[in-house]
Parts: C-alpha cells; sequence; structure tokens
C-alpha cells in the first residue's frame, strides 16, 4: 500500500486469491473448516503472545484497557436490538440478551492473563478456503492487543452449528491449544478452557452492536440472527453467565 498525506492519494495491491471459496456465516462451516481455521488461530496468537512492544495507539490498541466501551454501547443498543428482532428471537434467547448486559463490566475485566494479537472478527465471512492457501485470513480493520480465547470463542460460537460446535468444540480447541504449545505461551488447558467459557458472548455481543450500527440489510438479518442464536445457545450450553460471575 502507498498513501500521499498531502493529497490523500493511495494505491493499494491486493493478492488474487481464486479460486479460494468463500465462508458462509448462514450455512456454517464443517468441522474439518473449523480445525483448519482454529489451528491458523494458535499461529496467530502464539508467536506475540504477552509482546507490549506491538502497542502503538494508532494500529494496535490494548483492548485490556478500554473496560466499560463495549457495556456502553451495548446498554445504548440492545433495548432497540431486542425490538428490532423480537419475532427471531425466542424467550431464552431474549434473556440471555439482557444476563449478557448485566454482566459485561465482569466480561470485560474478567481476563487476567496476558494479552497477544487477536483479530476481533474471526468468522466465517472473513475467511477464504483453498485458491492459493488452504485458508486466507482478510478484514484486519479490528486487530488490537486482547485475550486470544475471544477470537475462539467467537469463531466456534459464530460460524458452526450449534449442535456441530456442542459435540466438537472441546477437540477443536485441544487443537488450539496444543498449536500454542509450539510457542512461548503459559496457557494450561483449564486456564484455557475457563476463558473459552467466559468469552462465548463475543458473538452475541457483536450481533447486537454491529446489527444496530451498520446499513439494515436481508441477509445482514439472517446474518445477525445466525450469530445471536448460536452464540446465546453456546452462552447457556456452557453456562457462561455464571463463569463470568465466578470468575477464575
Amino acid at each position: 500500500a502507498e498513501f500521499d498525506e498531502q493529497t490523500h492519494n493511495f494505491v493499494i495491491v491486493m493478492e488474487d486469491l481464486s479460486p479460494a471459496v468463500p465462508g458462509d456465516q448462514l450455512a456454517g462451516c464443517s468441522v474439518t473448516d473449523a480445525e483448519l481455521a482454529i489451528a491458523q488461530l494458535a499461529h496467530l496468537h502464539g508467536p506475540r503472545w504477552g509482546d507490549q512492544s506491538l502497542i502503538d495507539r494508532i494500529l494496535i490498541k490494548d483492548q485490556g484497557k478500554a473496560v466499560g466501551s463495549i457495556k456502553a454501547l451495548y446498554d445504548m443498543l440492545s433495548a432497540a436490538f431486542l425490538e428490532r428482532y423480537t419475532a427471531s428471537l425466542n424467550e431464552d434467547e431474549k434473556v440471555m440478551v439482557q444476563q449478557v448486559g448485566e454482566n459485561l463490566v465482569a466480561y470485560e475485566s474478567g481476563y487476567q492473563g496476558k494479552l497477544t494479537l487477536v483479530h476481533a472478527d474471526y468468522r466465517l465471512d472473513n475467511m477464504m478456503f483453498g485458491g492459493p492457501y488452504p485458508i486466507a485470513i482478510v478484514d484486519w480493520q479490528t486487530y488490537q492487543m486482547g485475550c486470544p480465547m475471544h477470537d475462539a470463542a467467537y469463531f466456534l460460537g459464530t460460524s458452526l452449528t450449534s449442535d456441530l460446535r456442542a459435540t466438537s468444540e472441546t477437540a477443536l480447541i485441544q487443537t488450539y491449544h496444543q498449536g500454542l504449545s509450539q510457542y512461548d505461551v503459559d496457557l494450561d488447558w483449564d486456564t484455557c478452557w475457563h476463558y473459552y467459557k467466559h468469552y462465548a458472548p463475543a458473538g452475541l455481543i457483536m450481533a447486537v452492536i454491529a446489527s444496530m450500527i451498520v446499513g439494515q440489510t436481508d441477509r445482514g438479518d439472517e446474518m445477525f440472527m445466525a450469530m445471536a442464536k448460536r452464540s446465546a445457545r453456546m452462552c447457556a450450553d456452557l453456562s457462561s453467565i455464571q463463569v463470568i460471575q465466578s470468575g477464575v
């Protein structure tokens, strides 16, 4: 990329990924594709584990110091979300939207471990499968220093159908944890699994906030409902609210 600060003219050179196929957020992915994505996630997180030197306040922020920012947005938008999608959400899902909001401060402040470089929107619509690489990840506008298990929980909670996620998530997170062992990472399995459950609301939080601040489309509505409903089910399956409330 090249950018002229005086004229604001710019050039971006983009790689041709054909014949890669984009992931489909609505349909969800197979366990095979999920294994590929979760294995690569370990290779994103591992090399920069605890590397505070990356933070420059311009391109890479420290999300660990942004406690309260998500709750402010969520509180402002969740009522409108529930009103717009009331016919699409069942009562358990509506209750989960409210419970997540009530526990967002604990959710945001609950991680006490080292931060690393995270994608923060690691989901199927931002992945290309096949082509020059087995998988390519796009849409890096939200990358930051944060808790790695946010990416893992967000991906599995939004990118697999609920039943498939429930039967495969333990093995998939084990694949991720084993991938981290190649690097200088101090994350034992119990802690890894705890924070996976802690961050299960990640997809629901994104659905609530993003759906209210972007232009509304039919496909967008379907996508946000898929993310919200899958994540709400994940929270219930893993007792995530109780995990968030109890801490480590």
